[in-house]
């Protein structure tokens, strides 16, 4: 479709709502935004992706934030940080190439069974697992 409406889990959903509501978020460290995002549906679940520099880890909150401002089936399923997003040959970022290998390039947090506790875990590009708490990790 060329609006982005997405049908995941039963329910419609216009990608770029989600997308409003993660550029919204402000780090509380640093109140800086996501720099630059993307959501796409990849089989029964909704996948944001945000690029941060190597070695940064996703911010913890984003997907409370999410939780507390979009209905339960608009919440993304996973966060995942990248350093770079897959262009295609017009510059423009790769949406189909996100959606099918995009969440095993980076750093993934990951919402912990629908709760929302604000924690989750963290796997970086090598494979290491870490759960984060609701502070940030």
């Amino acid at each position: 479709r060329m609006d982005r409406q997405v049908k995941v889990r039963g329910h419609r959903i216009e990608l770029e709502a989600v997308e409003a509501v993660l550029r919204d978020y402000r780090d509380e460290a640093t109140a800086a935004p996501l720099s630059q995002l993307a959501v796409v549906a990849s089989g029964d679940e909704l996948l944001a992706f945000v690029r941060l520099p190597p070695g940064d880890a996703p911010p913890a909150g984003v997907l409370s934030f999410c939780e507390a401002r979009l209905p339960r089936y608009m919440v993304p399923s996973r966060l995942i940080a990248l350093p770079a997003f897959p262009a295609l040959p017009n510059g423009k970022t790769d949406l189909g190439g996100l959606a099918c290998g995009g969440a095993d390039l980076g750093a993934t947090v990951e919402r912990l069974g629908g709760g929302g506790g604000g924690g989750g875990t963290s796997t970086d590009s090598l494979g290491n697992v870490r759960r984060l708490t609701a502070a940030g990790g």
